[in-house]
């Protein structure tokens, strides 16, 4: 059944789940999660009756926010919610700004003023620009439109039921403009970090970063974790004899935790051009507190053939390179030759 079709009294609340842990809890309504009426009339489902219920008066508006203020000022914790409403996901619910609403921002801002430890909550459809967001929390916790269960979900995560191990499935941009962004994008004859060209000559944007605020497969868990000691079996791949990729993972605190192992690859020469980086394989472990696991990957020659415009399948000769970790960017590296015959 469709969201929109749900039964909203069937939801735990992020209220609900967080009050199974403690009963030292205030819950107030900060500010609308959207007060764009003309952008709500274009969703299409909802009547002048439901836009008004979801975007409070100018009057109730200023008081929710002073009683969040209010609340927040007598608290040691302060878990805000933010993000998109649930209709503006979905069929023709695509955007051009990706940024948290202006009024969420103004209570963002003044609840940080309190200088307390602030955990948002950010609920939304599609990777939103947190660059003004980032600084002025202390973690973040992307919940996306986490279904019924979600206050559950969210509150038992929040409270170290769960040590949280998910992984971006898409890069979150520092812009707007700066979509689609994507980590397997194609390779750049002048790269911003790798070229001979400088200033106005490389690939680069002159008002932000060129890579992701959070890149693709980013995510963190409690505790940190060591990635160490990459090793490749054999200098040559060939079609017939996969190389083993080794490596040791140590968790170095006190918590036991799942990690996401990430292999990716780039193929330096072929006949049609190659992205920068592409996932090939991940294995996700468990791993006890103060532990280590010795983790190991093998790849063979069907993984590293690409396809051409009408769909046929080619493996080539190449230097490989080989990158592993936890996300598309921190990652130890290695090299390999692939050789398109048998040994």
């Amino acid at each position: 059944m469709w969201a929109i079709h749900g039964n909203s009294k069937d939801t735990v609340t992020i209220a609900d789940g967080l009050r199974q842990y403690t009963n030292n809890l205030t819950v107030t309504h900060g500010t609308d999660l959207c007060r764009d009426k003309a952008l709500l009339k274009k969703l299409g489902f909802l009547t002048e009756e439901d836009i008004n219920k979801i975007v409070s008066s100018p009057e109730k508006e200023r008081l929710h926010i002073q009683n969040a203020f209010k609340a927040a000022k007598a608290a040691d914790i302060i878990v805000l919610t933010l993000g998109e409403e649930t209709y503006e996901a979905g069929e023709a619910g695509a955007k051009t700004n990706l940024n948290i609403a202006p009024n969420q921002l103004k209570l963002l801002d003044k609840l940080s003023q309190l200088n307390k430890p602030i955990i948002l909550v950010l609920i939304s459809g599609r990777p939103l620009v947190l660059t003004k967001v980032k600084d002025k929390v202390d973690a973040i916790l992307e919940s996306w439109f986490p279904g019924t269960e979600g206050g559950n979900a969210i509150a038992d995560i929040l409270f170290g039921k769960v040590n949280p191990s998910g992984r971006l499935t898409m890069s979150f941009p520092y812009a707007s403009a700066q979509e689609p962004l994507y980590y397997n994008h194609l390779s750049t004859g002048r790269p911003e970090n790798n070229s001979q060209h400088v200033g106005r000559f490389v690939s680069k944007y002159i008002d932000a970063p060129a890579r992701a605020l959070y890149p693709f497969g980013y995510g963190l868990s409690y505790g940190k974790i060591k990635y160490s000691n990459l090793t490749i079996s054999s200098e040559r791949l060939f079609l017939d004899k996969p190389v083993k990729i080794s490596l040791d993972i140590e968790n170095l605190s006190d918590y036991d935790r799942k990690e996401t192992v990430q292999l990716y690859i780039h193929q330096e020469t072929a006949s049609i051009v190659q992205p920068v980086k592409r996932l090939i394989d991940f294995t996700k472990i468990a791993i006890s507190g103060h532990s280590s696991k010795h983790v190991e990957f093998y790849i063979n020659a069907s993984q590293l053939s690409f396809y051409d415009n009408i769909g046929r399948s080619h493996k080539e000769s190449s230097k490989i390179q080989v990158y592993v970790g936890t996300n598309g960017v921190q990652l130890l590296k290695g090299k390999f030759d692939f050789i398109n015959k048998r040994s």
